[in-house]
C-alpha cells in the first residue's frame, strides 16, 4: 500500500516475507530498513525469517497454519532431538508428544506460562511452543511446578528439539568496498535471500535447499498472498525484488508520467529505474502560491493530505475532505472486501501555509481551512484534481460528506453523476453507499482503464525522457 500521511514517517521498514518462482518453489526474502519492500502484496511488518518457517506469517497471533511441510523438510529444520539441559533458547523449541497425551497436553497449553504456536508435523505429533517463562533464567533450569515441568514429569514428551533461528546479515567491508554476507545455520528447506542495508547492492541467495517447500504446500488461500518471481531461484544467486512488484524505499526518486523511480541493481552489472510511487501527482505545477513564495519545488512547509493507493489497478476514487487523516481507511467498513481496488485522495493535496519553515501538520492549519479558501484553493489548483481522474479513469466516485461542499461548488454533482474533464462519472456520497453497495462492488471489479505504469525503465530510457523534458526530481527543498 503506498500512503502519504500529514506526518513524515518514522518507523522501520525491516520485515520478511514469502515469494515462490517459475518452478513454485518457496523462498523467504529478509527486506531491510532502506527497502525496496513490496508496497501492494499484503506484506506483513516486522517479521523476520525464523517466524515464517512453519507458516506464522499468514496468522494475526502467530500461529503456525498455511504451510505444511514434509518430514524430511522437518528434520532439515529440527535436527536431532535436545536433552533439556541443552536447549538454548526455551522460547524456540518444538515438542513431540505421545499420541495417548496430545488431550492433556493441549490442556495444559491452556495455562498461562507456555505458548502453543500449533502443530507442524502430524506424523511425528510435534508442537512448536514457547516455554521461556516455565525457565528460570538466573540458573536455565526448569521452574519446578511449571508447565513444562509437568510435561516432562508426566511422561508426555517423547522428544524436545531446538528451532533455530536462521539469522542472515550482511556488513560493508570498507577494505575490499564489497559487502559481506553472512549465516548462523548450514541448510533449510527454503530458498532464502538476504538484502543489504544498502539498495547499491541486490538481493543475495543465502542458502539453496535439498529438499525445498514448494507452493503446493501451502494452503491455497495464502498462495494469493506470496511474491510470484518469474525467474527460477537456483538459477540466481542475486536478485532485485524491484523489478516485479512497487516497493517503498527510502532512495531518492524521479518522477516519469506521474510516477517516480528509483534507481537499483537488477544484478551485479546492471541498474534500473523502478517504480516505487505510482499515481504520484506532483503538485508543483498546479499550485497556485508557488511564485508568492519563490518555491522552485514542493515542500515540507506546506501541509500535505491524504493520500492511500491500494494497488495498480484501482477501480475506485474515494475523495475526502483536507482536514481527514489516515484513520479514514480504517472507516471503509462497507468495502473492506473491495479496499484494494480503492484510491483515496483529498481534492487538494497541500494546503500551501509556508510560515513557520518547518514540517508542517494539517492539523497546524485546519483553523484557516476554511470554505471559501477551500473553494478558492480547488478553483485554482482544479487541474490537478482533474489529473487524478483521468489518470486512473475511476469506474466509480465515492465522495465524503464533510468535502461534498466544497467539491460540489467547483463539480457540479447532478443526479449521482459528476462531470469531470468533460466526461460524466457516477458518484455517491458517503451515506449512499449502503444503499447502493452491491452495485458500487460490482463496478469496483470492472477491468482498469487508466494509466498502465512501466515497471522499470533502463538509464538510457531515462536519459531519452529527460531530454524530451518528461522527468523531474523529486524532492524537499
Amino acid at each position: 500500500m503506498i500512503t502519504d500521511k500529514e506526518y513524515p514517517a518514522t518507523h522501520s521498514m525491516a520485515t520478511a516475507w514469502y515469494m515462490v518462482d517459475s518452478e513454485g518453489n518457496v523462498g523467504l526474502m529478509a527486506f531491510d530498513d532502506n527497502g525496496p519492500v513490496p508496497a501492494f502484496n499484503s506484506v506483513e511488518p516486522d517479521l523476520y525469517i525464523p517466524t515464517l518457517a512453519f507458516g506464522e506469517g499468514f496468522s494475526a497471533d502467530e500461529k503456525c497454519e498455511g504451510i505444511h511441510l514434509n518430514l524430511s523438510q522437518i528434520h532439515e529444520i529440527c535436527g536431532e532431538p535436545k536433552n533439556p539441559d541443552d536447549i538454548e533458547m526455551w522460547s524456540r523449541i518444538a515438542l513431540a508428544i505421545k499420541n495417548e497425551y496430545t488431550s492433556r497436553f493441549l490442556l495444559l497449553c491452556d495455562n498461562g506460562d507456555i505458548t502453543n504456536y500449533g502443530c507442524i508435523s502430524p506424523e511425528m505429533n510435534l508442537f512448536y511452543v514457547d516455554a521461556y517463562d516455565c525457565i528460570d533464567s538466573n540458573k536455565n533450569n526448569i521452574i519446578v511446578g511449571s508447565t513444562l515441568d509437568k510435561m516432562i514429569k508426566t511422561g508426555m514428551i517423547e522428544a524436545i528439539y531446538q528451532i533455530p533461528e536462521w539469522e542472515v546479515n550482511s556488513e560493508y567491508d570498507q577494505i575490499t568496498e564489497s559487502v559481506v554476507f553472512t549465516k548462523n545455520f548450514e541448510n533449510a528447506p527454503y530458498y532464502i535471500y538476504c538484502q543489504p542495508y544498502w539498495t547499491s547492492e541486490p538481493q543475495h541467495r543465502m542458502n539453496t535447499p535439498s529438499t525445498p517447500v514448494k507452493v503446493e504446500q501451502i494452503d491455497e488461500e495464502s498462495r494469493k498472498r506470496l511474491l510470484h518471481v518469474p525467474v527460477r531461484f537456483k538459477d540466481e544467486e542475486d536478485i532485485q525484488i524491484a523489478q516485479w512488484f512497487v516497493c517503498n524505499s527510502n532512495d531518492p526518486e524521479l518522477a516519469v508520467n506521474n510516477a517516480g523511480y528509483s534507481l537499483f541493481p537488477i544484478d551485479k552489472h546492471t541498474k534500473r529505474y523502478c517504480l516505487t510511487n505510482p499515481f504520484l501527482f506532483d503538485f508543483f505545477e498546479y499550485c497556485p502560491s508557488k511564485l508568492n513564495y519563490g518555491c522552485s519545488g514542493c515542500s515540507r512547509d506546506c501541509a500535505s493530505t491524504i493520500r492511500y493507493i491500494g494497488s495498480l489497478e484501482p477501480t475506485i476514487l474515494y475523495v475526502v475532505s483536507p482536514t481527514r487523516g489516515f484513520s479514514v481507511i480504517n472507516q471503509l467498513e462497507q468495502l473492506q472486501d473491495i479496499q484494494e481496488k480503492i484510491a483515496v485522495f483529498s481534492y487538494i493535496p497541500k494546503f500551501p501555509y509556508k510560515k513557520t519553515k518547518h514540517w508542517m501538520s494539517i492539523d497546524s492549519v485546519k483553523n484557516q481551512m476554511t470554505k471559501n479558501v477551500l473553494i478558492a484553493l480547488l478553483s485554482s489548483s482544479r487541474a490537478w484534481f482533474e489529473n487524478i481522474v483521468k489518470t486512473i479513469n475511476p469506474k466509480v466516485i465515492i465522495i465524503e460528506n464533510e468535502a461534498l461542499s466544497v467539491f460540489a461548488s467547483v463539480f457540479p454533482v447532478v443526479h449521482n453523476e459528476v462531470i469531470i474533464n468533460n466526461i460524466g462519472y457516477s458518484i455517491f456520497n458517503k451515506k449512499s453507499i449502503n444503499e447502493n453497495i452491491e452495485l458500487i462492488k460490482s463496478l469496483a471489479k470492472s477491468p482498469y482503464q487508466g494509466e498502465i505504469f512501466k515497471m522499470t525503465y533502463t538509464k538510457q530510457e531515462v536519459e531519452d525522457l529527460k531530454r524530451d523534458g518528461k522527468v523531474f526530481k523529486i524532492g524537499y527543498e
